[in-house]
């Protein structure tokens, strides 16, 4: 009985061990930023002249997707807007807990990839309102920025490899044309010294032949 007592204590020591880390880590606020492409020839009109209302009409948008108002205090500030083409939006979303009781462990914060599919769920009405016709406007994409960089790296590293593979190739291949030319000349070199050495051997049967004739 003291054995199974002492291992209960120490099966209950190590789950409080891991639960109040855990609980630490979660009433750390969260931090994630995204970045928003919307399309549509006219967002320069709306950026130069209700940059403000574009502003409101964003929070208002995301808010849904990200808002849990009982557990979490949630901010969303928009932190840029450009117009290159297509409307492009940096967006930082802010989460901290309410309460840091005895069940706050449970409660969870989203990641910025858990934060960003919430936000892709959206269907942005109020923005793409303010977008002047005749021609639609249409999200493109909602992305982390990490991602974004994580992409361009993956695509230099599989674009040197690419470059490695056709110098590879060309190298072979230039090794393999040297190697033809040295078979090809070579054999054509053995026919010559072939047909030497038959001259060669006819040249002497002559001789052997004008020699007897002499005697």
């Amino acid at each position: 009985m003291k054995g199974r007592n002492v291992l209960l204590f120490v099966f209950v020591l190590l789950l409080n061990l891991h639960i109040v880390p855990f609980a630490s880590a979660q009433s750390s606020p969260s931090t994630s930023e995204h970045i928003i492409v919307f399309g549509g020839p006219n967002w320069e009109f709306v950026v130069q002249n209700k940059l403000t209302e574009l502003k409101a009409a964003l929070i208002k948008d995301i808010g849904p997707q990200l808002l849990r108002k009982y557990a979490f205090l949630t901010i969303i500030n928009v932190s840029s807007v450009e117009f290159n083409k297509n409307l492009r939006v940096h967006v930082t979303v802010l989460q901290a807990l309410l309460s840091k009781g005895p069940s706050s462990h449970l409660l969870h914060l989203w990641p910025p990839d858990e934060a960003n599919s919430m936000i892709t769920q959206g269907e942005f009405s109020n923005t793409l309102a303010l977008h002047p016709g005749p021609e639609r406007a249409t999200v493109i994409s909602v992305q982390i920025p990490t991602f974004g960089t994580k992409m361009k790296a993956y695509e230099d590293v599989l674009r040197s490899l690419y470059f490695l593979g056709g110098c590879t190739f060309f190298a072979m291949a230039f090794g393999l044309f040297v190697l033809f030319v040295w078979m090809c000349c070579h054999c054509c070199r053995r026919s010559d010294e072939g047909e030497d050495d038959e001259d060669e051997d006819e040249l002497y049967h002559f001789d052997q032949n004008k020699s007897k004739y002499r005697k």
